[in-house]
């Protein structure tokens, strides 16, 4: 399975820490739920009908740690 996701700044960014924020925090926030249902889907067809994926990760906060480590 391939999933691919196509970011357009539309803006000027010249600082590396706000391009990082977008690639780690942005995106992942606004394609999580859809991820989610395709991993539980593939799961699920599998034969796995169990499975638990969080409905919602902070990625603020696991940017935050390992910004901090």
């Amino acid at each position: 399975i391939v999933y691919s996701t196509i970011i357009q700044i539309d803006e000027k960014i010249d600082n590396k820490d706000e391009i990082e924020k977008i690639v780690l925090i942005n995106v992942p926030t606004k394609i999580y739920s859809e991820l989610r249902k395709i991993f539980i889907f593939i799961f699920e067809t599998s034969g796995f009908k169990e499975i638990k994926i969080s409905e919602k990760v902070d990625f603020q906060k696991l940017y935050n740690l390992r910004k901090n480590q």
